[in-house]
């Protein structure tokens, strides 16, 4: 087991990448730059202050450091917050690095290649044109000196991940979002969009976090790999591609307002020295994210607790709410739970996060729960001699004579 300190724990990947190194046995610590969200494995920490930064990894000496933490947009609109996060960030956690030795993956961005016409690979120039793809840039090339001064140091460039949980400023998402909402009736069944013809390379980010770790172990200390499916697809076909996930009537409004003077009009990447060095191959298709995050949008998303959004799960198998409290060990105990919903529930007895991937497996739960329907109460089963499961996926037992 490693100690290992996550830089933006809790951002969409690093959320993924903290669930997956827990599932592995690691002891894995958060940062935030929100005091209110620092808890008993999180601590806060504005990394632009090098000096909270290196106390931080002074007082936790983690073994490996995954530095996902950066800003895509200035909540300020300031220029200099990229570079303030993005660049001067990164320099203070590789500097509090070294005081421990710990090892550092420095997550970079496909955007520091700027525009190509061509699938792009680790070789291809950077030519950043805009100020996040320039900060992440100095940002990357920076790490660089650090690794020829001894610094175990490896850089990785991902391309466009989406999956569950993604905020719907970014364009898989808000596709998804508007799907669910236009479902519901809550918008009226317009697809709303800027440049559709832009090509993208989507990659699931269940995928790019299983990278993460491998590429540490095993990538050459100072070398960059990129993450990418190799397959481009522009967002005028991605929203007919969503559209045609449903029975809805949509048409597609192209606003000229959200259409940006530095777009890239082509992305994509070439990762085949990843599939190499490591062995990483992609296991979730385009579909298969897309099916997970409709079905996420659908069952509701991110809207309200962690304990509600659980707690609907439970009242979608007509159980109380009130069950959501209940000990894991009764549950466990009583053969009731599903594993996912065990976990979900040691987390919260513990007042931490549950982290989204378990969320998202009682919410496929939830969805089988809901195609299979019936169900009984808790209370109602006498005898649990024999069970059997009524729909691939659902969890729920019933008792037979």
């Amino acid at each position: 087991m490693r100690k290992v300190l996550i830089t933006g724990a809790q951002g969409f990947a690093g959320g993924y990448l903290a669930a997956q190194l827990r599932e592995q046995g690691h002891e894995v610590w958060g940062t935030t730059s929100r005091a209110e969200a620092a808890g008993e494995h999180t601590r806060q920490v504005d990394l632009r202050n090098a000096t909270r930064t290196a106390e931080v990894v002074r007082e936790l000496a983690p073994h490996d450091i995954y530095h996902l933490a950066g800003i895509t947009r200035p909540a300020l609109g300031l220029v200099s917050e990229y570079y303030d996060v993005n660049l001067y960030g990164t320099l203070n956690v590789l500097e509090a690095a070294k005081t421990v030795s710990a090892r550092v993956l420095v997550v970079s961005s496909a955007y520091v290649y700027g525009a190509h016409d061509t699938p792009i690979n680790e070789n291809t120039p950077l030519r950043p044109v805009n100020h996040y793809g320039s900060s992440k840039a100095a940002a990357d090339l920076a790490a660089i000196s650090y690794a020829l001064g001894g610094l175990h140091v490896v850089r990785v460039r991902p391309f466009n991940h989406t999956g569950p949980g993604q905020s719907p400023n970014f364009v898989l998402p808000t596709l998804v979002r508007q799907l669910a909402e236009i479902e519901a009736g809550a918008q009226e069944p317009v697809f709303k969009l800027g440049n559709v013809e832009s090509v993208r390379d989507f990659c699931d980010v269940r995928d790019m976090v299983r990278a993460y770790p491998l590429l540490l172990d095993r990538g050459d200390v100072g070398a960059v790999y990129n993450l990418a499916s190799g397959q481009g697809i522009a967002v005028r076909t991605l929203a007919e591609k969503v559209m045609a996930l449903s029975d809805a009537h949509i048409r597609l409004d192209i606003e000229p307002a959200r259409q940006r003077a530095t777009d890239i009009p082509y992305l994509v990447g070439d990762a085949s020295k990843t599939e190499a060095a490591v062995g990483w191959t992609r296991q979730y298709s385009l579909d298969d994210t897309l099916h997970d995050m409709i079905g996420w949008e659908r069952a509701g998303g991110r809207e309200g607790t962690q304990a509600e959004r659980i707690g609907e799960h439970f009242g979608v198998c007509h159980l109380s709410t009130g069950d959501v409290f209940r000990s894991a060990k009764q549950l466990e105990a009583s053969g009731y739970g599903s594993p996912a919903l065990i976990r979900a529930l040691e987390y919260m007895r513990r007042g931490e996060l549950v982290p989204d991937e378990i969320v998202l497996e009682i919410v496929r739960e939830r969805a089988a729960c809901l195609r299979c329907g019936g169900g009984v109460l808790l209370d109602e089963i006498p005898g649990r001699s024999r069970r059997r499961r009524r729909f691939p996926g659902c969890w729920r037992n019933e008792t037979f004579p």
